[in-house]
C-alpha cells in the first residue's frame, strides 16, 4: 500500500496524473502528445455522429416499416370496405326485386280474392235457382191422390211386392239420409276452407308490414354507416397531418439529444434496460390475459358449435321419419286406387251380363207378344220366363246384399281416413287426396247399387206385365186392363226420360261448384307455400340486420380508439411546441443547459410511456378485431359449408341426365316446370273426377226423392176406390157402355177373325179408355 502511495507521489512530481501528459522534456514530443489527444477527440466526436446517424437510419427504418404495415391495413380495410358495399348493393337489388314480387303477388291475390267473392255469390244464386228447380220437380212428381186410389182394387193381388217396394222405399230413405249429412259435411269443410284463405291473407298483410319495418331499419342503419365511414377517413386525414408534425419535432429532438448524449450516455443505458425490462414483463403479463381471454372464448364456440350439430342431427331424423310416413300413406293409397280399378271392372262385367239377361227376356217377351205359338206353349213360355226372372230376381238381390258389404266396408275405410286425418294434420292434402279416393269408390257404389235397384224395379214392372199378359192369354184378365198397364208403363217411362234430363243439369251445375272448390284449396296451398318463403326471407334479413348491428358497435369502438389517440397526439404536439420554446435557451449557461435537458428527458419518458400505452391499447384492440373477423370467418364457412350441402341436396333430388352429370340450372327449371305443369294436369282431372262424383251423388240424391215419390205414388194407386165417389159411379157407368158396345160389337162380327175383331176394338173403344183414364189423372 504504501508503494502504490510512493508511485502515485513520484508520478504526480513528474507531471503525470492523467491523460496524455506524459512528463517529456523534448518541445518537440509535447505537441505530438497534444495532436495526439485532439485527434482522439475528434474521434469520439465521429464516433458519437456515427452512432447518432445510424440510430436515426434505424428509427427510420422502424418508423418505415410500421408505415408500410398502416398502409397495409388501410388497403385492407378499404378492400373489405368495397366488398361489403357490393354485397349491400346486391342485397339492395334483390329487396328491390323481391319487393317488387311482393307488391305483384300482393295485387294478384287481391284481384282472385274479388273473384272468389263474385264466385260465391254467382253459385249462391245458382243454389237459389236449383233449389226452386227442384220445388217445381218435386210439383211436377206429385200423383194425383184420387186417381192413385183407383189402382188398389186393380193390384190387390200383389201386397207381397208391395212390401218388397216398401222394405227398398225404406233402404233409398236411408241412403238419402246419408247422404244428406255428407253434403252438409263437405259444405262445412268449405267454410272452414274459406275461413283458412281469410286468415292466410291477413298474415300476409301482417308479414308484409313487418317486412317494411326490417327495410327502413335497415336503410337507416346504413346511412349511419356511411356517415361513421366518412368521419373516420376524416379523422385518418388529420391523424395523417399529426404524424408528420411528430416527425418533425422528432427530429428537433434528435438534435437535442445529439447535445445531451455524451453527458447523460450511462444513465441512458441503465434507465433504457430497467424500462426495457420492466416493458417486456408487463407485455408477457397482458400477453398471458389476452390467451386467457381467446381460450374461454374458444371453448365457448366450441360448445356452440357442438349444440348446433346436436339440433341438427335432431332436425334431421324428424325430417326423415316424416318422408317415411308420407312415403307409406302413398304406398296404401296406391293399393286403395288398384282395388277400386278392379272393383270398377267387375261391377262392367255383371253390369253387360245384366243387360245382356234383360235383352234376352225382351226378346222371349217379342215372341211372346207375336202370337204365333198356341196357348198351351204360351202358357209354357211364359212359366219358364217367370222362373228365369224369378232367377234373376234372387241373383239381383244376392248382388244387392254384396253391394250393401261393400257399402259398410267403404264407410268403415272412410271413418278410419277420418281418424287419420284427425292425427296426421301436417299433411292436410295427402289425406284429403285419400278421402277423395275413398269418396270416389264410394259414389261408384252407390251408382251401382242405384243400377241395380232400378233393374230389379224394372224386373218386377216386366214381371207384373207378363202375369198381366199371362192372365189375359188364360181368360183370367180383360184386354183394357192390358192397355192400361201398358199405357201406364209408356208414362212412367216418358216420366223417367223427364227426370234424367233434370238430374244431368243438376249434375253439371254440382260439377262447376266443386270445380271453384278444388281451386279455391289449390290456391290455398300456392299461398300457403308463399307464406313459408316469406318467412324464409324474413330469417336471413334478420341475420343481414344482426351483422350490420355487430359491424356498427365495431366501428364505435373504432372511434373511441382513434379519440383516445388524438388525444394523446395532441398531448405529444403540446411537449413538443414546450421542448420548441425551450430551443431558444441555447445560449446559456451548462447548469440551465444540464437542468433543460433533465426536464427534456423526463418529457420524453412521459412521452415514450403514453407510446408505450397507446401502442398496447392498438394492440389489444388489433386482437379482438382478429377474434372477431376469425369469427365470422368460421361463422361464413359454415354458412358456405350449409349452402353447399343443400346444393348437393337439391341437385341429387333433381336427379342426373343420361350420361350420369347432375343437371344444369336451365334443365332444372325446366324439369321443375314440367313437373308442375303434370301435377297441375294430374289435378284437374282429379277435380274432375270429384266433381263427377259430386255430381252423381246428387243425382243420386235426386233420383232417391223421385223414386220415394214414386213408391208413395205407386202405393197409393194401388189402394181401392171409395164406393161412395163419384169417380167409382162413373167408372161403373162407363164399364156397362164399354161391355154393351161389345156385345153389339160381337153380335154384328162373329164372322170375321179374332185379330180383325181386336183391332175394331182397339179403333172404336180408345176414347172410351182415355176418358176412364183421364179423371184418374
Amino acid at each position: 500500500m504504501n508503494g502504490n502511495v510512493n508511485v502515485e507521489d513520484i508520478l504526480a512530481e513528474m507531471g503525470w496524473t492523467d491523460g496524455f501528459r506524459i512528463p517529456i522534456a523534448n518541445e518537440e514530443n509535447r505537441a505530438l502528445e497534444l495532436e495526439i489527444q485532439k485527434k482522439h477527440k475528434e474521434k469520439d466526436n465521429l464516433r458519437s455522429a456515427v452512432e447518432d446517424v445510424t440510430e436515426r437510419v434505424t428509427a427510420m427504418k422502424k418508423h418505415l416499416i410500421n408505415v408500410k404495415h398502416e398502409l397495409n391495413q388501410h388497403q385492407n380495410l378499404i378492400v373489405v370496405q368495397q366488398g361489403q358495399v357490393k354485397i349491400e348493393e346486391n342485397m339492395l337489388k334483390t329487396s328491390q326485386l323481391e319487393e317488387s314480387s311482393l307488391h305483384s303477388e300482393i295485387k294478384r291475390m287481391k284481384k282472385e280474392c274479388d273473384e272468389i267473392s263474385a264466385r260465391q255469390w254467382t253459385i249462391q244464386t245458382d243454389i237459389k235457382h236449383v233449389n226452386a228447380k227442384l220445388e217445381k220437380l218435386k210439383c211436377t212428381v206429385k200423383w194425383d191422390q184420387d186417381a192413385l186410389l183407383a189402382w188398389d182394387e186393380e193390384v190387390s193381388r200383389g201386397c207381397d211386392d208391395m212390401t218388397v217396394l216398401e222394405k227398398f222405399s225404406k233402404e233409398d230413405e236411408l241412403k238419402f239420409n246419408e247422404l244428406e249429412l255428407r253434403r252438409q259435411n263437405l259444405r262445412m269443410e268449405l267454410e272452414n276452407k274459406r275461413h283458412k284463405v281469410h286468415n292466410a291473407k291477413n298474415d300476409l298483410l301482417c308479414m308484409e308490414h313487418s317486412l317494411e319495418k326490417t327495410t327502413q331499419l335497415f336503410r337507416k342503419q346504413h346511412a349511419e354507416r356511411k356517415a361513421l365511414v366518412q368521419q373516420w377517413e376524416a379523422s385518418v386525414k388529420i391523424l395523417h397531418q399529426r404524424d408528420e408534425d411528430i416527425n418533425r419535432v422528432i427530429e428537433e429532438i434528435g438534435n437535442l439529444k445529439v447535445l445531451a448524449k455524451g453527458r447523460l450516455k450511462d444513465l441512458e443505458e441503465q434507465k433504457t434496460f430497467y424500462e426495457t425490462q420492466a416493458g417486456n414483463n408487463k407485455e408477457i403479463e397482458k400477453e398471458i390475459s389476452v390467451l386467457a381471454t381467446e381460450s374461454s372464448l374458444m371453448k365457448e364456440r366450441l360448445r356452440l358449435i357442438e349444440e348446433n350439430l346436436k339440433d341438427l342431427n335432431g332436425n334431421f331424423i324428424t325430417i326423415k321419419y316424416a318422408l317415411d310416413k308420407v312415403n307409406a300413406d302413398l304406398e296404401n293409397l296406391r293399393a286403395k286406387k288398384k282395388r277400386a280399378e278392379k272393383e270398377v271392372e267387375s261391377k262392367a262385367e255383371q253390369r253387360e251380363h245384366a243387360e245382356t239377361k234383360l235383352r234376352e227376356v225382351e226378346e222371349e217377351l217379342e215372341k211372346v207378344k207375336s202370337k204365333k205359338f198356341s196357348a198351351v206353349e204360351r202358357a209354357q213360355r211364359l212359366e219358364q220366363l217367370c222362373k228365369q226372372e224369378e232367377k234373376s230376381v234372387h241373383e239381383i238381390g244376392h248382388e244387392s246384399k254384396k253391394l250393401n258389404d261393400l257399402m259398410v266396408q267403404v264407410s268403415e275405410q272412410l271413418r278410419e281416413l277420418k281418424e287419420t286425418e284427425k292425427e296426421q294434420k301436417s299433411v292436410l292434402q295427402k289425406i284429403e287426396s285419400n278421402m277423395n279416393a275413398v269418396k270416389k269408390e264410394m259414389v261408384k257404389a252407390a251408382k251401382e247399387l242405384h243400377r241395380q235397384k232400378e233393374l230389379i224395379y224394372n224386373a218386377d214392372f216386366q214381371h207384373m206385365e207378363k202375369e198381366i199378359i199371362l192372365n189375359r192369354m188364360l181368360g183370367l184378365a180383360k184386354e183394357d186392363n192390358v192397355e192400361k198397364y201398358d199405357k201406364k208403363i209408356e208414362e212412367l217411362e216418358e216420366c223417367h226420360d223427364r227426370l234424367q234430363a233434370k238430374n244431368s243439369l243438376l249434375s253439371k251445375e254440382v260439377a262447376r261448384l266443386e270445380e271453384e272448390r278444388r281451386r279455391l284449396t289449390a290456391e290455398m296451398h300456392n299461398d300457403s307455400k308463399a307464406l313459408e318463403f316469406l318467412n324464409s326471407k324474413k330469417q336471413d334479413n334478420i341475420l343481414l340486420t344482426e351483422g350490420g348491428l355487430k359491424q356498427l358497435k365495431v366501428m364505435r369502438r373504432r372511434t373511441q380508439e382513434l379519440q383516445v389517440e388524438e388525444n394523446v397526439m395532441k398531448l405529444r404536439v403540446r411537449q413538443a411546441e414546450q421542448a420548441v420554446e425551450k430551443m431558444g435557451g441555447k445560449l446559456f449557461s451548462l447548469e440551465k443547459q444540464r437542468l433543460e435537458l433533465e426536464e427534456a428527458m423526463r418529457e420524453r419518458e412521459l412521452e415514450i410511456n403514453s407510446l408505450k400505452d397507446i401502442l398496447l391499447v392498438r394492440r389489444r384492440i388489433l386482437i379482438q378485431q382478429t377474434a372477431n373477423l376469425s369469427g365470422r370467418i368460421n361463422l361464413a364457412k359454415t354458412k358456405v359449408e350449409h349452402l353447399k350441402k343443400k346444393y348437393d341436396v337439391t341437385v341429387g333430388k333433381m336427379g342426373t341426365d343420361e350420361d350420369g352429370q347432375p343437371l344444369s340450372l336451365t334443365e332444372i327449371k325446366i324439369k321443375s316446370a314440367q313437373e308442375r305443369f303434370e301435377l297441375q294436369e294430374v289435378g284437374d282431372k282429379l277435380d274432375a273426377k270429384i266433381k263427377k262424383t259430386e255430381r252423381e251423388i246428387t243425382a243420386l240424391e235426386n233420383t232417391l226423392q223421385v223414386i220415394i215419390a214414386s213408391n208413395k205414388a205407386f202405393r197409393n194407386s194401388l189402394q181401392n176406390l171409395d164406393e161412395q165417389s163419384p169417380e167409382f159411379s162413373e167408372k161403373e157407368e162407363l164399364e156397362k157402355a164399354l161391355v154393351k158396345e161389345l156385345d153389339d160389337l160381337r153380335a154384328k162380327k162373329q164372322g170375321r177373325g179374332i185379330a180383325n175383331f181386336l183391332q175394331g176394338e182397339e179403333k172404336t173403344h180408345g176414347p172410351t179408355r182415355k176418358g176412364v183414364e183421364r179423371p184418374r189423372r
